[in-house]
């Protein structure tokens, strides 16, 4: 199939000129191949791995945050008094619009869900923290030893260039599968937040992709697709399908979200961004609550480390927080993606997908070496590969491709 997104009108006058005549009707919808789509992967390299200790930390962390959600949902204000992840999940269960929060109960209470939450086992209401507790120890002695080891070696000495600012552009939405509204097309929003590497969570302001998405259809956000136009091709036609890019750098995309790297920050370097897609506002109160939960999560942790003598600015807290720094962006992604789906409805069809990158060092040649297929990038910059991210929800399919941007 052939699509293109630009509207009807430069739809029409592209035919034209393709076609060579200024009178010819254009082909229905049969423009730009789907094949001129750059290839996304759903797992490129840079993608967040954590090691075998952080990864069980992360997963207990994220089971303290759905069973506090679980418990906030069917007994709502029986919190522990102290207890900040609860109190977070009693805001955001407090906040849900009406249909969103019956939906969200009776979605919680299904033996699928209740499956997966008993995974550990019931967490005690008041003690909950303790849940993680005996993996963040373990995650301390075992950077605690390293330490030790590096503490026999050189200091790490940084060749320059070093990397400054990381940068995330969209490049394309496709739409696989219509949803199953009554309206006959979709409009569709993208908004979302983007997790620093300091902890901070920074919302991307939603921004309507199309307001008449068809299934087949595709939005483009770059000027890959303009690389094989006449080149006679009428200014206000580029400007049209091609929104940025040029031909020296036919994939730069929309700036989704950006953030600064450096030596000031933690090392080993954890970015998140967490995409959410709706028909309506699909940010709406997201960024807050992650923002609770995230907060409300450090500080419980930061209390343990205080507990077993790991100051916070030290370079021992530096390194065990880049670990939990990086579990923590795990656990706020994979959280919203969960949340968002158990109000998944055909009245609010929403979808929530994240995508974490860690970076060991800040040496550009080091980046560029763990890249693998990049995109093309002009002299200077790293780009990832292109990833794919699938939105499904309400019988609707939807393809987002993106990739990062890292500069020194």
């Amino acid at each position: 199939m052939f699509t293109i997104a630009a509207g009807s009108a430069s739809a029409l006058a592209l035919g034209r000129v393709l076609t060579g005549s200024a009178h010819a009707a254009a082909p229905a919808a049969k423009l730009i191949p789907e094949g001129k789509l750059p290839p996304g992967r759903l797992i490129v390299p840079g993608d967040l791995k954590l090691d075998p200790e952080t990864q069980v930390l992360a997963e207990k962390l994220l089971a303290r945050t759905k069973q506090a959600v679980l418990d906030a949902a069917t007994r709502p204000g029986a919190a522990a008094k102290g207890d900040k992840v609860a109190a977070a999940a009693d805001k955001i269960v407090a906040s849900l619009r009406s249909k969103r929060a019956t939906r969200l109960k009776a979605n919680i209470g299904k033996p699928a869900v209740a499956q997966e939450l008993g995974k550990f086992g019931k967490l005690e209401v008041g003690k909950a923290h303790k849940f993680y507790a005996v993996e963040a120890e373990k995650l301390v002695v075992q950077k605690k030893k390293k330490k030790v080891i590096r503490e026999k070696q050189e200091a790490p000495k940084w060749t320059p260039p070093l990397a400054a600012r990381i940068e995330y552009q969209l490049n394309s939405v496709k739409c696989k599968n219509m949803t199953d509204g009554e309206s006959g097309s979709d409009e569709i929003l993208l908004g979302g937040h983007l997790i620093t590497p300091a902890g901070v969570i920074k919302s991307i302001d939603h921004f309507k992709v199309s307001d008449d998405f068809d299934t087949g259809e595709v939005k483009r956000y770059d000027y890959s697709q303009c690389r094989d136009f006449p080149a006679d091709t009428p200014a206000f036609i580029l400007e049209a399908a091609c929104p940025r890019g040029n031909p020296a750098d036919p994939y730069e995309g929309r700036k989704l979200g950006a953030t600064l790297l450096g030596l000031d920050k933690p090392w080993p370097a954890t970015v998140g961004l967490v995409l959410v897609m709706g028909e309506e506002d699909p940010g709406g109160g997201f960024g807050a609550w992650m923002q609770d939960i995230y907060a409300a999560l450090d500080d419980e942790i930061k209390q343990q480390l205080k507990d077993w003598g790991v100051e916070a600015g030290s370079a021992e807290a530096g390194e065990i927080g880049a670990a939990i720094g990086a579990a923590l962006a795990y656990v706020v992604g994979e959280f919203l993606d969960w949340l968002v789906n158990l109000f998944d409805n055909p009245d609010d069809p929403i979808a929530a997908r994240s995508w974490t990158t860690r970076f060991n060092n800040p040496e550009m040649s080091s980046i560029r070496a763990t890249v693998g297929d990049p995109v093309p990038a002009p002299s200077g910059i790293i780009a990832s590969s292109m990833k794919r991210l699938d939105f499904v929800g309400d019988g609707g399919k939807y393809e987002v491709r993106l990739h990062w941007r890292v500069n020194a």
